[in-house]
């Protein structure tokens, strides 16, 4: 049986959605329709220079998206140059967080799929070894259900960290998983916070000309 969304009713909907995009110099994630984007957080200038180059050189579009610069890929061979990106952009910084399912294998029945809605991030599998590795986490609350969840006592930064991690953990033990970021499209990818000062500006201009 395939894992299937949470119940949008369920009170996890209620709060403030979070700030996932915004934690680290380099996110990657994916929407749903399998667009792959990368949002950079950094006031270094050199440091967004040489990464404005390694994204558009892997076909990333810098996109001048609701105050901030978003750089999306199409869903044709996203695979091959998200994983070109991230691996150049390592030489850069240690700061990435990678949530895009794009940037992955793609497996028609994943046996863990990972949601981030509103303000939580739930776990929903059917898989009796993801289950027994999902309870190896102290991050990770089970329901009565068999379902799980991150701690609610973990900053939006951890939750992002959290999520990383159990990735990879399901991957090193041959459990397929998706990650489900609840972005339909690039349209939907949150604007840049108040907090952060609009740090890709210097790319603006290039951005309203891709768009």
């Amino acid at each position: 049986m395939t894992p299937t969304r949470p119940n949008t009713d369920l009170p996890y909907r209620s709060g403030v959605p979070l700030a996932i995009t915004d934690h680290h110099e380099v996110f990657l994630g994916s929407t749903n329709d399998g667009h792959t984007f990368a949002v950079l957080n950094s006031d270094k200038r050199r440091y967004l220079g040489a990464a404005h180059r390694v994204l558009t050189k892997a076909g990333f579009a810098p996109v001048d998206h609701r105050g901030r610069i978003v750089y999306l890929l199409p869903p044709t061979n996203a695979l091959h140059q998200a994983e070109q990106a991230m691996y150049e952009l390592c030489a850069h910084t240690a700061d990435m967080a990678d949530l895009a399912w794009t940037a992955r294998p793609r497996h028609a029945d994943p046996q863990v799929r990972i949601f981030f809605t509103g303000n939580k991030v739930s776990i929903v599998t059917d898989s009796s070894r993801a289950r027994a590795a999902l309870r190896q986490l102290g991050t990770v609350n089970e329901n009565a259900d068999g379902d799980f969840a991150l701690s609610d006592s973990l900053t939006e930064r951890e939750k992002v960290r959290a999520a990383v991690r159990i990735d990879l953990r399901l991957d090193r033990q041959n459990i397929t998983s998706h990650i489900d970021l609840g972005i339909a499209t690039p349209a939907a990818i949150p604007p840049a916070p108040h907090r952060l000062s609009p740090v890709a500006s210097p790319f603006s201009a290039a951005a309203r000309r891709k768009r």
